[in-house]
């Protein structure tokens, strides 16, 4: 989706990076997109605080600190995965803590395109887009581009999956 009065820039292509493997193939797409543009990569990622889990005896609570190591791991592992099919493109990593929404639009003004991920929930879990998508959608001064979870995957026949069944 561009928006309307768009111009290309030099700017990088910003990827979000989520936490459960739904943005695999965003990451796929936008590493490929900046070089093709030849453009940097920048991965965003956010945290916020998670509420304490209550158990029935204990309130269990974690460190600010550790939130974050958690959160960097996460941004690291998806700036490994990056380089290691693309060792020369320049990638930068940021650490936000914000909503994932929030987190995205810092960058809309200074980047050539915001990939995200999607669940592909349907329309009662999350609409078309989901949500970050939905709330970037208007907001964003740059394009978007909303990548399904098995963008470039071959496709699989339904007897070649484990676990499926011949004939049905």
């Amino acid at each position: 989706m561009v928006p309307v009065g768009w111009r290309h820039t030099d700017d990088p292509v910003t990827a979000g990076v989520g936490i459960d493997g739904s943005s695999d193939a965003a990451l796929d797409f936008a590493a490929a997109e900046a070089l093709r543009s030849s453009s940097d990569l920048r991965l965003v990622h956010s945290w916020l605080m998670p509420s304490p889990a209550l158990d029935a005896s204990t309130i269990v609570a974690v460190t600010p600190e550790e939130v974050i190591e958690d959160n960097w791991q996460v941004l690291e592992g998806a700036a490994q995965r990056v380089l290691i099919q693309h060792p020369n493109l320049p990638v930068q990593s940021e650490l936000i803590r914000d909503s994932r929404s929030a987190a995205l639009l810092r960058f809309d003004g200074r980047s050539s395109l915001i990939v995200i991920g999607t669940h592909r929930r349907g329309v009662l879990m999350g609409s078309l887009l989901g949500s970050v998508g939905q709330e970037i959608l208007w907001r964003a001064e740059c394009p978007i581009c909303v990548v399904p979870p098995h963008y470039g995957a071959p496709a699989t026949s339904v007897a070649a999956r484990p676990g499926a069944r011949a004939g049905r």
